[in-house]
């Protein structure tokens, strides 16, 4: 049977590979244009108020309502209309749509939705002081890396574009230079260990990664063995020695009228033949082997 005949899913195991892929094709481009008809009557809606015209809150709970979509993908397709749809201007006259050369590939049926939307986001995303011609370089260049690349490929030449067109990256407002921002989430876990993340400013990050540098090294055994810690535990273990020497140098502030130390209760019994469990003022059990390690035994 001929891929352009109708087929009906009953139909369809008769088909050879080749009619099958060419069959997907055909019907996936049909659906890609029919969806370009719906971004058409989504940006008519959002230009005449429509949404609220019939009561609805506006276009996006207009798409929810009637469509019975997400607020995600409905926002989605609102996204793809407002970008890729002729708009109006007050004067009546019908204006292009903003991404002009991915409306056309998208009218073409060549472009996947996830596509689309890796296009939209990473053109929106492009400074102000970006140049209008560069602009339109960076979608051309996404629309024909789009012939061979999935939206994931398209990300990382969208990442490529923003390197090139701003390699600096936005600039940090005053209120920024003035605070630097710096976060750190602890949180204790039933065995003891202490699980965090957190990020810091450039200057903060800069000083902790020179610190953590040289106590992160590979340390090769006597013998000449390698090290065969991974990097992350590499990082970890100098994290912990940094917190050790900080702690040895006398410099912390005081704190309930003494400075930061550890007290941890066990019997020697237990220290001795590592068994059991120690508490600290924490709270957080701490084994026996810890303790010997924090006791330098």
């Amino acid at each position: 049977m001929a891929a352009g005949d109708d087929t009906t899913t009953p139909e369809l195991w008769r088909c050879d590979p080749d009619e099958l892929g060419e069959l997907l094709q055909k019907k996936e481009k049909a659906v890609r244009l029919l969806q370009v008809e719906v971004l058409d009557i989504v940006a008519a809606i959002h230009r005449g108020n429509v949404g609220k015209t019939l009561g609805h809150r506006n276009t996006l709970g207009m798409l929810q309502d009637l469509l019975r979509l997400s607020p995600t993908e409905a926002s989605r397709r609102y996204k793809r209309a407002l970008n890729l749809c002729p708009s109006q201007a007050l004067t009546g006259e019908t204006l292009a749509p903003t991404l002009s050369i991915a409306s056309h590939a998208m009218r073409r049926g060549e472009l996947a939705d996830s596509q689309i939307d890796t296009i939209v986001g990473v053109v929106n995303r492009l400074p102000a002081r970006v140049t209008i011609k560069d602009r339109e370089e960076a979608e051309a260049s996404l629309v024909e890396h789009a012939k061979r690349y999935t939206a994931p490929g398209l990300a990382k030449v969208g990442r490529r574009i923003h390197d090139h067109l701003d390699p600096d990256g936005p600039a940090p407002s005053e209120h920024e230079n003035e605070t630097p921002r710096r976060e750190l989430s602890l949180h204790t876990g039933t065995d003891g260990r202490l699980n965090f993340s957190g990020s810091f400013d450039g200057e903060t990050g800069t000083l902790f990664s020179e610190i953590l540098s040289p106590l992160a090294k590979p340390r090769p055994a006597e013998n000449g063995t390698p090290d065969q810690r991974s990097v992350s535990e590499r990082n970890g273990d100098a994290l912990a020695e940094a917190l050790n020497l900080i702690a040895d140098s006398g410099k912390l502030p005081i704190q309930g009228a003494e400075r930061p130390h550890l007290t941890i209760t066990i019997s020697w019994d237990m220290l001795r033949d590592r068994i059991g469990v120690a508490y600290p003022h924490s709270g957080a059990p701490i084994s026996p082997e810890g303790v010997r390690r924090l006791a330098g035994l």
